[in-house]
């Protein structure tokens, strides 16, 4: 086994004293190619990257409002039918007694609890998720920031 010196490098290598001149400078403008596409491939990377954050903030931020405003009502609505079912209740309980009159109340909850999920899934099945990320590119104009700029 022979070792090489470890001052000697191998053929073909830019610094390679017997690597001619015309393979050098190709060498140089192939380097300086792919130099320039990684660094555009880097700004693009970057801008679509920021782009999908853009869009999941403008989307939690919209779903983020309509959940808190539904907890709200729901708090509201939550009171406001306990009270009128006390109410009704005990105007329920002078007519045909206490028991008969729970009975009555609670079947006529149970009837509009499965309204409210039937309407409840067919909310659910009409959100369609994230919008597609390339249709969402086509309508807004590239963004460009200080650090990288568009090719």
């Amino acid at each position: 086994m022979s070792r090489k010196p470890a001052d000697v490098q191998p053929e073909g290598t830019l610094d390679s004293p017997r690597t001619h001149g015309s393979d050098r400078k190709q060498l140089h403008a192939l380097e300086d190619r792919f130099k320039g596409f990684t660094e555009k491939f880097d700004v693009i990377v970057h801008q679509q990257i920021g782009l999908v954050k853009g869009e999941i903030r403008i989307l939690y931020r919209t779903v983020r409002k309509g959940v808190r405003l539904y907890a709200g009502a729901l708090l509201a609505g939550q009171f406001a039918f306990l009270f009128l079912a006390l109410a009704a209740l005990a105007g329920l309980a002078t007519w045909i007694g206490w028991g008969y009159a729970g009975l009555l109340l609670a079947a006529f909850w149970v009837i509009i609890a499965a309204v409210l999920i039937g309407m409840g899934r067919n909310g659910f099945e009409a959100f369609d998720g994230l919008p597609d990320g390339n249709a969402t590119h086509r309508e807004r104009p590239p963004k460009t920031s200080s650090r990288h700029t568009a090719p």
